[in-house]
């Protein structure tokens, strides 16, 4: 027996709000496999597997959350990648002691800004 996602107003998703999720998701994973085989760093294996779960519990439970929760877990989950990426990343670039790896950071700060991008429109769409 199948399921769907609850179609209460509650629930509602935006027509962009999967795609741009996934799409975020995507870019954070381009640099976590970057980090686990194009220039192998201490636990890179363990964050791309770490994206692919997290994308794949978002891809099951997301649809069924109501919008509050969404935008709560889209905060947290952007505020995290954002912050790794500029910090981890991102700063490198702009002092010019990057390393390979670090441009690929830049998606992945890129992937933290989209969720927070999603997780302000989810908000605001809570309060219409």
């Amino acid at each position: 027996m199948t399921t769907t996602a609850p179609s209460t107003a509650r629930h509602a998703l935006a027509p962009a709000e999967l795609p741009v999720l996934f799409s975020a998701l995507g870019l954070m994973f381009l640099h976590t496999v970057d980090e686990a085989f194009g220039h192998p760093e201490p636990g890179g294996t363990t964050n791309a597997i770490t994206v692919v779960v997290v994308a794949a519990v978002l891809a099951v439970v997301y649809r069924r959350l109501p919008r509050v929760w969404r935008a709560i877990l889209l905060l947290v989950l952007g505020l995290d990648a954002a912050v790794q990426g500029v910090l981890g990343h991102v700063s490198h670039i702009v002092v010019g002691d990057a390393v390979a790896l670090d441009y690929t950071g830049v998606l992945f700060a890129a992937g933290g800004v989209m969720l927070l991008w999603l997780a302000v429109n989810v908000f605001r769409a809570i309060r219409r």
